[in-house]
């Protein structure tokens, strides 16, 4: 897991939650930078609009601010490597 810690760390003092739509649908979750997990919500792909098969999402919080940010996993890669995120890594 620590090619994908690299990839979706956002900071020391943010968390970050990925919500994968693969096989299996799952859950990567770092907090404050340094603990990761990953959980299976379910066997399979979740069919649905709000996230389609084979995409991700990943939530960036805050964690003295509580401000929240919301992207595609691909926006998510391009921004960081730009340096373009609202934010700083």
């Amino acid at each position: 897991m620590q090619g994908l810690h690299a990839i979706l760390h956002a900071g020391d003092d943010r968390h970050v939650i990925m919500v994968s739509n693969q096989n299996p649908l799952g859950c990567v979750v770092l907090l404050f930078g340094k603990y990761d997990a990953m959980i299976q919500l379910a066997p399979g792909v979740w069919e649905s609009t709000e996230l389609p098969a084979g995409k991700a999402r990943v939530i960036v919080v805050d964690s003295k601010t509580r401000d929240v940010w919301t992207f595609e996993l691909g926006e998510f890669i391009a921004k960081k490597q730009k340096a373009a995120l609202p934010f700083a890594v």
